[in-house]
């Protein structure tokens, strides 16, 4: 199967980035230095228009503000966002759903504990069966 760049489809690419000095800049046609905060990324994304959004996030604290942009941009403004799901962000965000999601696929996991009331005397063990 052969290969086909972004610029051979004449897609354009847009980038924005928190940090200068990272190695990913020079991937895209332009790129655009913003603070760590979806909302420039959104400004510029609307200001241009682009046709869709590849979000590229992995540390939780900002995933939920992700999902509202997401929201936004496509049912505001039709552009496309390649994002996961709410439900995909709460559930990956939180262990213990996690955990939940893991056993009702059957995916195997290790033991562990709930703690109740913050006391080790009332841990109730969970098993993988």
């Amino acid at each position: 199967m052969m290969s086909t760049s972004i610029q051979e489809k004449n897609i354009f690419s847009i980038l924005t980035e928190p940090n200068a000095n990272s190695n990913n800049i020079d991937l895209a046609d332009k790129y655009y230095i913003v603070p760590r905060d979806i909302d420039e990324s959104m400004k510029i994304a609307i200001k241009k228009p682009v046709d869709g959004i590849i979000l590229l996030i992995g540390i939780d604290s900002p995933l939920f503000d992700v999902v509202l942009m997401r929201e936004s941009l496509e049912n505001d403004y039709n552009i496309v966002v390649i994002f996961s799901s709410k439900t995909a962000v709460k559930i990956c965000t939180n262990k213990f759903l996690t955990k939940e999601f893991f056993k009702y696929f059957n995916i195997k996991i290790p033991n562990y504990f709930i703690f109740q009331n913050n006391a080790l005397n009332n841990c109730k063990p969970q098993y993988n069966n």
